[in-house]
């Protein structure tokens, strides 16, 4: 039976199997997956909920589907810290990345340096274990903040996209900021976009302002990314991963 709300009982009121199986219905239950709530619920009707501690929300079953608890907003999901790092990665099921309850994707990268001198940073997006090779088409402007330049931006690369286009330094005021959105594909009629802006503090102190797009030309959805120095490790900074959660 569905789960009934608030019950008034009496004094010596016996519960019977209907009435616990509807005080049941009614608990929020904790689970590490839906997978695993599935799993143990195999008798559950519509409004069972759970908490997800795996995704940190509370979800609720609709008659054929888990729905996420909650207003739309930005979610922290995961951070990383750049150490002398071969790689920085936010890859699905293993580092926090989860486009199936997060409408967008956005990632933050604060004060990144690179260990060799004239490095670039780029990003190497992932079909689940495998990256996913094809053509990222990139284009956007440039701006000198310190001096009377700017131009457009455009190429493609097969494997990676460009995070700050420009060579990093890796001396005093030399390195990369950058906030990036990411729209994946929904596999059938939009490609995944990645939309970043970067500040990069390039060699012999040279500043710019980068406003970039870049689309990947297949319907293959992106549920990943690994940020690499094009040579070296990446020396510090901190990474963020966000998501913009759904509404039920």
């Amino acid at each position: 039976m569905a789960a009934g709300g608030w019950r008034d009982w009496t004094e010596g009121e016996l519960v019977t199997e209907a009435l616990f199986q509807d005080i049941q219905d009614s608990i929020a239950f904790i689970y590490a997956s839906e997978s695993a709530a599935n799993t143990a619920l195999t008798n559950k009707v519509t409004g069972t909920q759970f908490y997800d501690t795996g995704a940190g929300q509370l979800k609720i079953w609709n008659g054929s589907a888990w729905q996420s608890v909650g207003n739309a907003g930005l979610v922290l999901l995961a951070t990383a810290t750049a150490s002398g790092s071969s790689s920085i990665d936010f890859k699905s099921g293993t580092t926090g990345w989860n486009d199936t309850d997060y409408s967008s994707i956005y990632i933050i990268g604060d004060n990144i340096t690179v260990a060799t001198d004239t490095a670039r940073l780029y990003a190497y997006p992932y079909d689940g274990a495998s990256q996913a090779t094809g053509s990222y088409n990139q284009g956007g402007n440039q701006l000198r903040v310190d001096a009377s330049a700017s131009g457009y931006f455009q190429t493609s690369y097969t494997s990676f996209f460009d995070v700050g286009v420009l060579q990093i330094g890796n001396a005093t005021r030399e390195g990369i900021s950058f906030t990036m959105v990411i729209q994946p594909s929904d596999g059938t009629n939009f490609l995944t976009t990645f939309h970043h802006q970067a500040l990069v503090h390039g060699t012999s102190s040279q500043e710019y302002f980068m406003d970039f797009v870049t689309t990947y030309d297949a319907l293959t959805e992106i549920d990943g990314l690994e940020f690499q120095a094009s040579t070296g490790n990446i020396d510090t900074g901190n990474f963020y991963l966000f998501g913009t959660r759904r509404t039920v």
